[in-house]
């Protein structure tokens, strides 16, 4: 089958929920939905060559939506995934930028596919339990996310610093959060885990 008739037939099936939690975790990390041609977004995301095993990972849950193979990319040592563009992505791309700048939007709901990779794109350890990076989200943002969190007894604080907010898992929360995301962790951002 050609790209164009792969591309096609892609874009008239819907996304499996699998699918769409492995976009809106990275959405919260390093994913972003960008325009593919006239009327339609695809996703992308893009990660260092030493967490090819993550990379692969991710993109091997939603491979069916992709109609090319990881790409390396020489300017920074890095692959990249890209997906077709799709009438279910543009319509998240609308509900994330509705304003034009990435936002969590009302009514979105955690699951522990999605915490483990929001933490595997933008987590880190952080003494006995993680942070999360969330700068470039407004507080309405991250205490959407907090409150998620709490939905799994996660207790998270978010803290300013010089670039914007940070999400800190409790020490006291870190069990719950281990426990939830350690299935999902790939051996290379294994390193991230207390």
């Amino acid at each position: 089958m050609s790209q164009t008739k792969q591309g096609n037939f892609i874009k008239k099936t819907n996304l499996t929920d699998l699918e769409k939690e492995v976009i809106l975790g990275s959405l919260l990390g390093d994913g972003t939905l960008e325009r593919s041609g006239n009327y339609h977004f695809r996703f992308r995301f893009c990660h260092t060559v030493k967490h090819i095993g993550y990379t692969k990972w991710k993109y091997n849950l939603i491979k069916r939506i992709c109609i090319s193979d990881l790409q390396y990319v020489k300017a920074n040592n890095s692959m990249r995934v890209g997906t077709v563009g799709h009438s279910e992505l543009t319509k998240m791309r609308e509900e994330w930028y509705a304003n034009g700048v990435k936002e969590v939007p009302f009514g979105f709901h955690l699951t522990p596919l999605i915490l483990g990779i929001w933490f595997q794109d933008d987590g880190y350890r952080h003494g006995n339990s993680i942070g999360l990076s969330t700068h470039c989200f407004s507080k309405n943002s991250i205490e959407i996310l907090r409150k998620e969190l709490m939905r799994f007894f996660i207790l998270a604080n978010a803290n300013l610093d010089g670039r914007g907010y940070r999400i800190y898992v409790k020490v006291v929360s870190y069990s719950n959060f281990k426990k939830l995301v350690k299935p999902y962790i790939q051996n290379c951002m294994a390193y991230k885990l207390p």
